[in-house]
């Protein structure tokens, strides 16, 4: 007989064991384009990541890893010396992969995973960003932009290095995020937060100063602009604070710099920090400097324009248009939090521009054979995924669309027209490139780049249809209200990631790696001969010698700087002596008589005697 008796506490067991399934399915179907977009970051990188073995951009990659080096008692600083200042906020993330994995492919691929995790923890922080900035955005709207946003081209591809791009757009994004929940609810604790990263920032690479002056002058208008009972003077010791910990940067600087670079010209260290800023201010005080700046701007505009689809330009007019509008409504003292957040992202551009112009200044100058000073991206791709982020919510919603993309059409045209004249009036045509660090418009670089004329044609022509093909969905999306078509912004996205990924990380893993085997053959000679000296003779070009260093982190590599002036390789051959060489240089045929054992592999020839 069935009892007619029911266990209450069984059957709310039995009922609540299927809410957490519920709950979590409705999270996912609700969150599923955000999701999409964060899987497909993740696939992206684990798909490329089994194929990587060290650096992609030298010396710079190596400069980052130097300072970790040091941190841990080993002296790199004869290598790091063929290079210039690469900032050390980032190699203190680096001292744990240093330390645990002896191996470099182990230790990079591991930083590489870090740089993901800053990158898939964007998505969330930009999904509110977007939410705050435009609440009337319905919720796959907002993870889609934000998805567009974070697979930006640049940053995937940065993600797959261990340049710091990858973190300092986290920064960026997280420094914005951290703005908005002080506005929300201002704390000393948030305000510091807040401080702080921006702070980071700037250890991690000095050429944030613009996120320092942006933050500065936003708290400060905001502690000024607050009602007199609304006021604190906790917010004033936050400001303070700020360029007060700015300043005690300078003297870790210099400390990293005595350390590490005592071997680097003052002419190559003045490159990356703010020593030759005074030479640099002094080329505006020209006409022919200002004529140069004003080309300068050009370039840089019209990648802003490239890189982000033309989709940038709406967003710094909106920027704009919402700045100019906060100051009417500060003067009233009525501005809101949105207000104060769209100023500081106006501000977080409008610095990092004029970062970016000051330190390029004269790049369109016609003795300047470098496009990628020009067209420059690496120092504005940082800011770039903030512009998809409003840039695409106007499209969205903007009165006269059409109108708008025909005048930011015009106005590319125009640009593109003084890149071209720029190019054609320079005395060798700008035919030197480093394309990595214009990765919006590097799809049609070759190397060597013969003809840049032809080149910028066709990175035009591609430009201009990948614009077209956007205003198409923009507009099917606004006529149709179907959303679900703006996920092929992200294609997009995604195919020029991966094209960028393909022509500068994997088609040159296969020469990265044989350097990493070659550094695993001097570990291997190290063993058996300990008390060796190693000596590296740089020649010229890319110093490959840093993946060696990677390789064998005890080691204390003697690096000879034969640039600029021969040397006499003679004092240097000795059966205790390990000798590295530039594979093809001017001194293999010497080392080769002298030694009787070699191992000659990619970029580097090793030479030792075995007794």
């Amino acid at each position: 007989m069935r009892s007619l008796y029911t266990n209450p506490y069984v059957n709310c067991t039995k009922r609540n064991a299927k809410q957490p399934v519920k709950g979590c399915l409705a999270y996912v179907k609700e969150n599923a384009f955000l999701l999409l977009g964060i899987l497909v970051a993740i696939c992206f990188c684990l798909y490329g990541l089994m194929g990587i073995y060290g650096f992609t951009a030298y010396p710079d990659e190596f400069g980052y890893w130097a300072p970790a080096a040091r941190i841990l008692g080993y002296d790199w600083s004869q290598i790091t010396a063929l290079g210039s200042f690469y900032s050390y906020g980032y190699s203190i993330l680096l001292v744990p992969f240093l330390y645990f994995f002896d191996s470099s492919i182990l230790a990079y691929r591991a930083a590489v995973i870090l740089n993901l995790v800053f990158q898939c923890s964007s998505f969330p922080l930009i999904y509110f960003i977007i939410k705050k900035l435009f609440p009337e955005t319905l919720n796959n709207e907002r993870a889609i932009i934000t998805s567009v946003s974070v697979l930006y081209p640049a940053w995937i591809f940065y993600t797959q290095t261990t340049m710091t791009e990858s973190i300092l757009n986290f920064l960026v994004v997280l420094s914005i995020f951290l703005f908005m929940r002080f506005t929300e609810k201002p704390s000393a604790i948030r305000g510091l937060l807040f401080g702080i990263t921006l702070l980071y920032s700037y250890f991690v690479h000095m050429r944030c100063l613009g996120m320092i002056a942006a933050g500065f002058i936003t708290l400060f208008i905001w502690a000024f602009g607050k009602r007199k009972h609304a006021f604190s003077k906790k917010y004033i010791l936050v400001i303070i604070l700020i360029p007060i910990m700015f300043a005690a940067s300078f003297i870790i600087k210099d400390k990293v710099v005595e350390v590490l670079y005592q071997g680097t010209s003052k002419e190559v260290l003045a490159w990356n920090d703010y020593s030759g800023i005074l030479y640099r201010l002094s080329k505006f005080l020209s006409i022919n400097g200002i004529l140069n700046f004003l080309k300068d701007l050009c370039g840089k505009l019209l990648y802003l324009g490239f890189s982000t689809m033309g989709i940038g330009y709406f967003g710094l007019a909106l920027l704009t248009k919402k700045s100019l509008k906060f100051i009417g409504k500060y003067k009233k003292k009525n501005a809101g939090e949105r207000d104060y957040l769209f100023f500081f992202i106006f501000l977080v551009v409008l610095m990092q521009f004029m970062v970016a112009l000051l330190y390029l200044n004269g790049a369109s100058a016609i003795d300047s054979d470098r496009l990628d000073n020009f067209l420059h991206g690496r120092y504005i791709d940082i800011i770039l995924p903030l512009l998809f982020a409003v840039g695409i919510p106007e499209m969205l919603a903007c009165k006269h669309l059409f109108k708008k993309f025909v005048i930011f059409t015009g106005l590319e045209l125009t640009l593109d027209a003084v890149a071209f004249c720029v190019i054609a009036d320079n005395l060798t045509h700008m035919n030197d490139v480093h394309a990595f660090t214009m990765v919006g418009m590097s799809y049609f670089v070759t190397t060597p780049l013969t003809n840049t004329m032809a080149y910028l044609i066709k990175e035009s022509m591609l430009h201009f249809a990948i614009c077209i093909f956007v205003f198409v969905v923009v507009y099917l999306y606004r006529r149709y209200s179907m959303q679900t078509i703006l996920i092929f912004l992200i294609v997009v996205q995604v195919i020029l990631g991966f094209k960028a990924c393909e022509h500068f990380i994997f088609d040159n893993q296969s020469y990265i790696y044989g350097d990493v085997v070659l550094g695993q053959k001097l570990e291997e000679i190290r063993d058996r001969y300990p008390d060796r000296r190693i000596i590296h003779v740089y020649e010229k070009g890319v110093p490959y010698i840093g993946i060696i260093q990677l390789e064998n982190k005890d080691a204390s590599i003697c690096a000879i700087n034969a640039e600029f002036q021969d040397i006499d390789l003679g004092q240097y051959l000795d059966e205790d002596v390990i000798l590295i060489l530039d594979t093809g240089g001017k001194y293999m045929k010497e080392a080769d008589a002298f030694y009787n054992d070699d191992w000659i592999l990619a970029h580097l020839a090793l030479f030792y005697q075995e007794e």
